[in-house]
Protein backbone atom coordinates (compact mmCIF):
# COMPACT_ATOMS: atom_id res chain seq x y z
CA UNK A 1 0.00 0.00 0.00
CA UNK A 2 1.46 3.32 -0.82
CA UNK A 3 2.85 5.51 1.68
CA UNK A 4 1.95 9.14 3.27
CA UNK A 5 2.25 12.23 1.21
CA UNK A 6 -0.86 11.76 -0.84
CA UNK A 7 -4.04 13.61 -1.51
CA UNK A 8 -7.46 12.35 -2.84
CA UNK A 9 -10.67 14.48 -3.73
CA UNK A 10 -12.97 11.15 -3.13
CA UNK A 11 -16.19 13.38 -2.98
CA UNK A 12 -15.11 14.75 -6.50
CA UNK A 13 -13.50 11.54 -8.28
CA UNK A 14 -10.42 12.59 -8.48
CA UNK A 15 -7.07 13.18 -6.47
CA UNK A 16 -2.97 13.81 -6.93
CA UNK A 17 -0.31 11.63 -5.95
CA UNK A 18 3.73 11.52 -6.47
CA UNK A 19 4.67 8.77 -8.84
CA UNK A 20 8.29 7.60 -10.27
CA UNK A 21 8.95 7.92 -14.27
CA UNK A 22 7.92 4.60 -16.18
CA UNK A 23 5.73 3.14 -13.78
CA UNK A 24 3.21 1.25 -15.40
CA UNK A 25 0.12 3.51 -16.14
CA UNK A 26 2.26 7.04 -15.52
CA UNK A 27 2.07 9.74 -17.58
CA UNK A 28 5.02 11.68 -18.99
CA UNK A 29 4.55 14.33 -16.34
CA UNK A 30 4.51 11.35 -13.62
CA UNK A 31 0.98 11.33 -13.15
CA UNK A 32 -0.63 8.15 -12.21
CA UNK A 33 -3.97 6.49 -12.89
CA UNK A 34 -5.42 4.61 -10.25
CA UNK A 35 -9.17 3.57 -9.22
CA UNK A 36 -11.75 6.17 -8.15
CA UNK A 37 -12.88 5.66 -4.89
CA UNK A 38 -9.73 4.91 -3.20
CA UNK A 39 -9.29 6.85 0.46
CA UNK A 40 -5.83 8.07 0.60
CA UNK A 41 -4.97 9.91 3.86
CA UNK A 42 -1.84 11.62 4.33
CA UNK A 43 -1.83 11.48 8.66
CA UNK A 44 -2.30 7.53 8.40
CA UNK A 45 -0.63 6.57 5.11
CA UNK A 46 -3.27 3.98 4.24
CA UNK A 47 -5.25 3.19 1.06
CA UNK A 48 -8.45 1.61 1.00
CA UNK A 49 -10.10 0.35 -2.27
CA UNK A 50 -13.45 1.44 -2.89
CA UNK A 51 -14.46 1.37 -6.65
CA UNK A 52 -13.88 0.84 -9.81
CA UNK A 53 -13.63 3.52 -11.75
CA UNK A 54 -10.65 6.08 -12.67
CA UNK A 55 -9.41 9.25 -11.40
CA UNK A 56 -6.15 11.01 -11.32
CA UNK A 57 -3.74 11.45 -8.79
CA UNK A 58 -2.27 15.07 -8.31
CA UNK A 59 0.86 16.17 -5.96
CA UNK A 60 -0.48 18.74 -3.32
CA UNK A 61 2.88 19.64 -1.52
CA UNK A 62 2.70 23.54 -1.10
CA UNK A 63 0.31 23.55 -3.87
CA UNK A 64 -1.21 27.25 -3.88
CA UNK A 65 -4.78 26.70 -2.03
CA UNK A 66 -6.21 28.92 -4.49
CA UNK A 67 -5.94 26.61 -7.20
CA UNK A 68 -8.28 26.86 -10.73
CA UNK A 69 -10.93 24.75 -10.40
CA UNK A 70 -11.42 21.97 -12.72
CA UNK A 71 -13.35 22.61 -16.14
CA UNK A 72 -15.55 19.34 -16.46
CA UNK A 73 -18.79 19.92 -14.76
CA UNK A 74 -19.29 19.24 -11.24
CA UNK A 75 -22.83 18.98 -9.37
CA UNK A 76 -22.93 21.64 -6.48
CA UNK A 77 -24.72 20.20 -3.57
CA UNK A 78 -24.62 22.69 -0.91
CA UNK A 79 -24.60 21.49 3.06
CA UNK A 80 -24.10 23.10 6.54
CA UNK A 81 -20.47 24.24 6.82
CA UNK A 82 -18.91 22.53 9.92
CA UNK A 83 -15.72 24.38 12.10
CA UNK A 84 -13.22 22.98 9.54
CA UNK A 85 -14.77 24.50 6.26
CA UNK A 86 -15.46 28.16 8.62
CA UNK A 87 -11.43 27.58 9.64
CA UNK A 88 -10.85 27.36 5.99
CA UNK A 89 -13.00 29.98 4.93
CA UNK A 90 -11.21 32.69 7.23
CA UNK A 91 -8.49 31.42 6.13
CA UNK A 92 -8.99 32.41 2.78
CA UNK A 93 -10.27 35.89 3.70
CA UNK A 94 -7.60 36.87 5.01
CA UNK A 95 -5.14 35.87 2.04
CA UNK A 96 -6.16 33.70 -0.20
CA UNK A 97 -2.93 33.32 -1.92
CA UNK A 98 -2.44 31.28 1.27
CA UNK A 99 -0.53 27.84 0.59
CA UNK A 100 -2.01 24.71 1.08
CA UNK A 101 0.37 23.91 4.01
CA UNK A 102 -0.24 26.61 6.01
CA UNK A 103 -4.03 26.88 5.07
CA UNK A 104 -3.71 23.12 6.53
CA UNK A 105 -1.92 24.70 9.56
CA UNK A 106 -4.65 27.63 10.02
CA UNK A 107 -7.69 25.06 10.31
CA UNK A 108 -5.61 22.45 12.21
CA UNK A 109 -6.01 19.65 9.82
CA UNK A 110 -3.62 17.77 7.20
CA UNK A 111 -2.78 19.61 3.93
CA UNK A 112 -4.91 16.40 1.81
CA UNK A 113 -7.75 17.11 4.39
CA UNK A 114 -7.27 20.80 3.49
CA UNK A 115 -7.42 20.31 -0.37
CA UNK A 116 -10.26 17.67 -0.26
CA UNK A 117 -12.48 20.47 1.90
CA UNK A 118 -11.14 23.27 -0.36
CA UNK A 119 -12.52 21.91 -4.00
CA UNK A 120 -15.53 20.70 -1.88
CA UNK A 121 -15.85 24.45 -0.91
CA UNK A 122 -15.21 25.30 -4.57
CA UNK A 123 -17.34 23.16 -6.71
CA UNK A 124 -20.32 23.32 -3.89
CA UNK A 125 -20.71 26.98 -4.98
CA UNK A 126 -19.14 28.77 -1.21
CA UNK A 127 -16.22 29.72 -2.99
CA UNK A 128 -17.29 31.76 -5.61
CA UNK A 129 -13.42 32.62 -7.38
CA UNK A 130 -10.13 34.61 -6.41
CA UNK A 131 -9.84 37.73 -7.34
CA UNK A 132 -7.52 40.99 -7.01
CA UNK A 133 -8.74 43.55 -4.02
CA UNK A 134 -8.34 46.72 -6.39
CA UNK A 135 -8.16 50.51 -5.10
CA UNK A 136 -10.52 52.54 -7.35
CA UNK A 137 -8.57 55.80 -6.63
CA UNK A 138 -5.42 54.23 -7.63
CA UNK A 139 -6.44 53.40 -11.14
CA UNK A 140 -7.99 56.73 -11.85
CA UNK A 141 -11.74 56.14 -10.44
CA UNK A 142 -11.70 58.17 -7.26
CA UNK A 143 -15.00 59.11 -6.99
CA UNK A 144 -17.36 56.73 -5.53
CA UNK A 145 -21.51 57.01 -5.78
CA UNK A 146 -24.17 55.01 -5.16
CA UNK A 147 -27.06 55.35 -7.15
CA UNK A 148 -30.78 54.33 -6.90
CA UNK A 149 -32.92 53.45 -9.71
CA UNK A 150 -36.55 53.86 -10.40
CA UNK A 151 -38.07 51.91 -12.92
CA UNK A 152 -41.52 53.22 -14.98
CA UNK A 153 -43.77 50.84 -15.53
CA UNK A 154 -43.31 49.98 -19.27
CA UNK A 155 -43.06 46.83 -21.45
CA UNK A 156 -41.18 43.99 -19.93
CA UNK A 157 -38.38 44.04 -23.00
CA UNK A 158 -37.19 47.12 -22.06
CA UNK A 159 -36.74 46.48 -18.65
CA UNK A 160 -34.59 43.27 -19.38
CA UNK A 161 -32.60 45.24 -21.62
CA UNK A 162 -31.96 47.62 -19.16
CA UNK A 163 -31.33 45.13 -16.68
CA UNK A 164 -28.87 42.81 -19.01
CA UNK A 165 -26.70 46.65 -19.84
CA UNK A 166 -25.52 47.43 -16.17
CA UNK A 167 -22.60 45.21 -15.69
CA UNK A 168 -21.71 46.22 -19.13
CA UNK A 169 -21.02 49.58 -18.42
CA UNK A 170 -17.36 50.42 -17.24
CA UNK A 171 -18.34 52.63 -14.35
CA UNK A 172 -20.24 50.49 -12.74
CA UNK A 173 -18.64 48.36 -9.83
CA UNK A 174 -21.37 46.52 -8.30
CA UNK A 175 -25.01 46.24 -9.41
CA UNK A 176 -27.77 45.68 -6.51
CA UNK A 177 -31.83 44.81 -7.64
CA UNK A 178 -33.15 45.70 -4.35
CA UNK A 179 -36.99 46.50 -2.79
CA UNK A 180 -38.34 49.03 -2.01
CA UNK A 181 -39.18 52.29 -3.93
CA UNK A 182 -35.96 52.15 -5.85
CA UNK A 183 -35.39 48.57 -8.23
CA UNK A 184 -32.06 49.22 -8.87
CA UNK A 185 -28.76 50.48 -6.59
CA UNK A 186 -25.43 51.13 -8.76
CA UNK A 187 -22.06 51.36 -7.18
CA UNK A 188 -20.48 53.66 -9.81
CA UNK A 189 -16.66 54.51 -9.42
CA UNK A 190 -15.51 57.79 -11.77
CA UNK A 191 -12.24 60.10 -12.10
CA UNK A 192 -14.35 63.25 -11.51
CA UNK A 193 -17.96 64.78 -10.88
CA UNK A 194 -18.45 65.98 -14.40
CA UNK A 195 -18.03 61.75 -15.36
CA UNK A 196 -20.10 60.90 -12.91
CA UNK A 197 -22.99 63.44 -14.15
CA UNK A 198 -22.63 62.45 -17.72
CA UNK A 199 -23.26 58.67 -16.37
CA UNK A 200 -26.27 59.64 -14.77
CA UNK A 201 -27.66 61.40 -18.15
CA UNK A 202 -26.11 59.27 -20.69
CA UNK A 203 -26.99 56.04 -19.21
CA UNK A 204 -30.00 56.33 -16.63
CA UNK A 205 -32.50 59.42 -16.34
CA UNK A 206 -32.88 59.47 -20.58
CA UNK A 207 -33.17 55.90 -20.89
CA UNK A 208 -37.02 54.66 -21.81
CA UNK A 209 -37.16 52.23 -18.67
CA UNK A 210 -35.62 54.75 -16.15
CA UNK A 211 -38.53 56.87 -14.19
CA UNK A 212 -36.58 58.86 -11.69
CA UNK A 213 -32.56 58.58 -10.24
CA UNK A 214 -30.92 59.41 -6.76
CA UNK A 215 -27.42 60.12 -6.65
CA UNK A 216 -25.50 59.74 -3.27
CA UNK A 217 -21.77 60.45 -3.06
CA UNK A 218 -19.24 57.80 -0.54
CA UNK A 219 -17.25 59.97 1.07
CA UNK A 220 -15.16 56.72 3.08
CA UNK A 221 -15.95 52.75 2.68
CA UNK A 222 -14.91 50.12 4.73
CA UNK A 223 -14.83 46.39 4.13
CA UNK A 224 -17.58 44.38 6.85
CA UNK A 225 -17.36 40.85 7.67
CA UNK A 226 -18.08 38.60 4.33
CA UNK A 227 -17.48 34.67 6.08
CA UNK A 228 -20.43 32.78 8.01
CA UNK A 229 -21.59 34.43 11.15
CA UNK A 230 -20.60 32.94 14.19
CA UNK A 231 -22.40 30.49 16.39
Amino acid sequence: MPGSGFVLDRSMGSAWTPSSVGAPGVHGDGLEMVPHGWMIDQSFGHVEHQAKEVAILVPFAERPAAMEPRSDPMPKILRPLDPTDRALVAALLDDARISNAHLAERAGVAPSTALVRLRALRHSGVIRGYRADVDPAAVGRPVQALVAVRLRAHDRAVIDSFARRLPTLPEVVQTFHVAGADDYVLHVAVPDAERLRDFVLDHLTTHPAVAHTETNLVFAHSEGHRGPLPG
